[in-house]
């Protein structure tokens, strides 16, 4: 039964609001994470929800706190798992011991004096998302503690929320959406490769049955953190719902000696009654609200990958700048294949200097050339990884990271090198800072092509600490190097992640270039980064991944629709071919301004394996919307596609932007939208929509509108 000495604490920032119950001087409970809510409510609202309970049980409902504890009756996935080194004290109790609140921010403190552990619960919400993180401190004098599960502070999730989407892959497959039903029992997500993974994105959404593209209630989560992580969603018997999230962590990764803290990374959760649109627009402006430094505009880029792999020639490359430049590049990124004795994969990771001969004057004549071009440059590294084949290795085998006492296990010919040995990470800084400092670079595309499956040379797991060497690896980069744009890359998407973002200004999606792939990819992973950060390249005619031939329209506007590039050789295009990339890249120059910065609605494309969005200027004065298509149609009519986010009550002239993507074999007539631009108010756009000409299967289609 609800009592009288129940109290609550509220955040509240406009957008979102959050109430917590206190009950006595343990940790509160998480009650309502939504809407604003009336400043009354709360009381009202710690009262409503106190649950009848059936017997069997504890004489009363243990509370699903910030941090569920087993030693207060908690059934719940418990936020804290620790030892002493002879198996004792692994239960808790904290009780409160200070609360400092603002408004928007809420900081507690907590002890537990018989564990000898203080814990400090951050919160605080910011335009609308809530963001949290735990702390633990061991403030024992003589007496390590194990620590072998830290999760940040946990939600309660609405009992009207019964489905989950979380996003697996795997290597040119990432960002695949998974939905599955809330029951009885815990759902836990895993990524255990050292680095975010391709199989495991840190997020999560939880939502209604009827929650779609625009309506409906959902609740997104992430976790900034560019290691191994651990996410849990739970429903107890009791049928109250749980989601939870931290990092990693192997038996014995996590050792506290006395006095030492832990902090979690942040949790990052967002609230939508607009359903999945909603979710989109709220991590959009999260993430651009503290992105790393990125170019303005976006330049278009050509990379050198697909084009040349590591076939270094300073004549073919510099034809490939001049082709790039015709087309339209402002950057061009020297791939894999730079540095000494660098000739495939299975070579000189670790040696970063420039190879003496492929570059016998260094890479001042390409970067002059680029230049020339009014182009900028960019370069690629791989600073975490050393192959056995190199100088590096051969000079200090020991900065291998590897257990002395079992074989390493090698992923892509290299191994991991031990960036928490301060050596290592002084002689890698060291290295990359002069290649920037001699050479004018723009651009750094920075990769990690293995997971980091190995130990400590004394047998302890060291992926926790090896990521966090990393990201400190690349903060003294960008202190000394602040211009630099910096590119996440881990075989493609297996590092994408809010705590890398805060470095990177672009990642790079997917090793693949499959523009059919890609049209999943960029819709799954749009749920979560804004297209600006999005890397998309028009790749080969034959795709180098799936052998598939697509069509240049399929190619160049699916690349057009997030951060444009091109990432092929450039001396294959026909004439034909060539017009059509041009043109694409030309319009997206025009309307680069409104990809970059505005706000995306999600639609809902009326056939099966298609994917639609509408990007609006925040002032909706301007939009590009785009439609692809995997598969032929269902009908012998088009549907009409609604088109979302728009000011209802403005008019808006409507264009069909690439009109060489319609079949002539299909509608020999054009009609409608094909036709002619239509003018319309965005109430009626938004209700009725437009249709669409026909599609063959790889088929997108872009519209263009603005007020008038």
């Amino acid at each position: 039964m609800w009592h009288a000495h129940v109290k609550t604490l509220r955040l509240d920032d406009g957008q979102a609001t959050l109430i917590l119950a206190l009950h006595g001087k343990g940790l509160p409970e998480p009650l309502y994470f939504g809407a604003p809510l009336p400043a009354d409510d709360d009381m009202g609202l710690a009262h409503a929800l106190t649950s009848a309970f059936s017997k069997g049980s504890f004489d009363a409902l243990p509370p699903i706190t910030l941090l569920p504890e087993e030693g207060r009756g908690s059934t719940a996935q418990p936020g804290l798992v620790a030892t002493a080194p002879d198996g004792t004290r692994w239960l808790t109790a904290f009780t409160l011991t200070n609360t400092e609140a603002t408004a928007t921010t809420l900081c507690l403190d907590a002890a537990d004096e018989a564990a000898e552990l203080t814990l400090t619960l951050d919160l605080r919400l910011e335009d609308g998302l809530l963001k949290a993180a735990t702390t633990l401190k061991n403030t024992s004098e003589t007496r390590p503690l194990l620590v072998s599960t830290l999760m940040a502070p946990t939600l309660i999730i609405p009992p009207t929320f019964t489905r989950m989407l979380s996003f697996g892959g795997r290597w040119t497959g990432e960002f695949d959406a998974t939905e599955v039903p809330l029951t009885q029992g815990a759902i836990v997500r895993e990524a255990r490769q050292g680095r975010t993974g391709h199989e495991h994105a840190p997020a999560t959404i939880v939502m209604e049955e009827t929650t779609g593209q625009n309506r409906g209630e959902a609740i997104g989560v992430q976790l900034a953190w560019s290691g191994g992580h651990r996410l849990i969603v739970e429903e107890l018997s009791d049928g109250r719902r749980t989601v939870s999230f931290g990092k990693y962590l192997r038996q014995g990764e996590c050792v506290l000696a006395p006095g030492e803290a832990i902090k979690t990374p942040t949790l990052i959760a967002a609230h939508s009654a607009t359903g999945l649109s909603g979710i989109t627009q709220r991590f959009h402006a999260s993430i651009r609200r503290h992105i790393g430094t990125q170019r303005w505009p976006r330049p278009i880029t050509c990379n050198s990958w697909e084009a040349v792999y590591f076939n270094h020639d300073l004549g073919r490359l510099k034809r490939l700048v001049d082709k790039a430049a015709a087309l339209g590049a402002e950057r061009f990124l020297l791939d894999d294949g730079w540095f000494k004795g660098r000739n495939d994969d299975t070579t000189s990771l670790g040696d970063w200097t420039v190879d003496p001969i492929k570059w016998p004057n260094g890479l001042t004549p390409l970067i002059d050339h680029v230049h020339e071009k009014g182009l900028e440059f960019g370069l690629w590294i791989e600073p975490e990884m050393i192959n056995e084949e190199s100088d590096l290795f051969r000079a200090h085998p020991d900065w291998r990271l590897a257990d002395a006492a079992y074989p390493p296990v090698p992923g892509r010919h290299q191994f991991v090198l031990d960036l928490t040995n301060p050596a290592a990470f002084d002689h890698i800084f060291s290295a990359i800072d002069a290649i920037l400092t001699k050479y004018p670079i723009g651009a750094i595309k920075w990769d990690h092509n293995r997971p980091l499956s190995a130990a400590s040379a004394e047998g302890r797991p060291a992926a926790m600490r090896q990521t966090s060497a990393m990201l400190a690896l690349m903060d003294a980069l960008i202190a000394k190097h602040p211009t630099v744009e910096f590119e996440s890359c881990a075989g493609g998407g297996g590092r994408i992640d809010g705590a890398v973002l805060t470095r990177a200004g672009r990642v790079w999606l997917s090793d693949s270039n499959d523009a059919v792939e890609r049209m999943r990819l960029q819709s799954a992973a749009s749920l979560l980064l804004p297209p600006e950060v999005v890397g998309s390249h028009v790749g080969p005619r034959v795709c180098h991944t799936s052998g598939r031939i697509l069509p240049m329209t399929t190619r160049a506007w699916t690349a057009a629709a997030r951060h444009m590039g091109f990432e092929l050789d450039l001396a294959e295009l026909t004439d034909e071919e060539e017009a059509t990339l041009r043109a694409a890249v030309a319009w997206h120059k025009q309307n680069r301004e409104v990809i970059h910065t505005g706000i995306t609605s999600r639609l809902t494309v009326p056939e099966p394996d298609a994917y639609g969005e509408l990007i609006a200027l925040p002032d909706q004065s301007r939009f590009v919307a785009f439609a692809s298509f995997v598969r032929a149609p269902t009908r012998t009519a088009s549907k009409p596609l609604r088109l979302m986010g728009l000011d209802p009550d403005r008019r808006y002239e409507v264009r069909l932007a690439n009109p060489e993507a319609i079949n002539t074999m299909l509608t020999k007539t054009p009609a409608g939208i094909a036709k002619a631009p239509v003018t319309l108010s965005g109430r009626a756009l938004m209700a009725a929509g437009v249709a669409l000409p026909l599609h063959v299967p790889a088929t997108v289609f872009v519209l263009e509108g603005r007020a008038v």
